[in-house]
């Protein structure tokens, strides 16, 4: 898709009127395109790309985009530009890191049904998120993050507490403790669940742990999984 646009809009305005159509425009995937060769090779999109498709191209279809995936590279000129008043999906893919309080205050991501984020670390901040502010319309929610965080109690779960209408819960995290207990599933559940009357799927790969001075221990999801299991999750 964003290879056709690139390479086409603005040719003439025959081409415009098919390429522009909200019938066919509605998911824009901004996080790689392929040179056509023998080979296809698939590269990401150069910032001369970005900012040709932000300038000319979105403004003239952000009203009719429902779905983005994003990476790093192409939010700057993507996301913080154009407002989509129309987008119910949001993928954040390979991210170095990624800043979670302003990604969700920002009034324009309110609309938001899904959002997915996929990111290498969660970095930790003396600022905490306001958990009273809620994301009603936010009924799937994804969270991968790869490397080890500190972030959980002050970030990711005042986040998820704000996810009052949840349907769908993804986690997959790796956490470290050093003043507090393991993360088993009834803390889970007084923590996060409890505040999510209407999930009805919930998929966890959660490592916690628990750093000591002496040494380091960690929990196993099947502790988790049977905890939840007995309180009736």
């Amino acid at each position: 898709m964003v290879d056709v646009l690139y390479s086409l809009v603005d040719v003439n305005q025959r081409f415009d009127k098919l390429l522009l159509d909200p019938l066919y425009i509605r998911n824009l995937d901004m996080t790689s395109m392929t040179m056509k060769s023998c080979f296809d090779l698939v590269y990401s999109i150069e910032n001369k790309v970005l900012s040709r498709i932000s300038k000319n191209i979105l403004p003239r279809i952000h009203h009719q985009v429902n779905e983005l995936t994003l990476e790093q590279d192409s939010m700057e000129h993507i996301l913080h530009r154009i407002h989509y008043p129309r987008l119910y999906s949001l993928s954040l893919i390979d991210f170095q890191e990624v800043l979670i309080k302003y990604l969700t205050v920002d009034g324009r991501l309110n609309c938001l049904s899904t959002l997915k984020i996929y990111v290498d670390n969660i970095a930790y901040t003396s600022a905490t998120i306001d958990s009273t502010k809620k994301l009603p319309k936010l009924k799937h929610f994804t969270l991968c993050s790869y490397a080890r965080t500190v972030a959980y109690d002050n970030r990711i779960v005042r986040l998820l507490r704000r996810m009052i209408n949840l349907e769908e819960l993804i986690l997959f995290l790796s956490i470290i403790r050093t003043d507090s207990n393991y993360i088993d599933g009834i803390q889970l559940y007084d923590s996060i669940l409890i505040y999510m009357a209407r999930l009805n799927k919930f998929t966890f790969s959660i490592d916690t742990n628990q750093a000591n001075r002496n040494h380091i221990s960690s929990i196993r999801n099947q502790d988790i999984l049977q905890l939840i299991q007995y309180i009736n999750i």
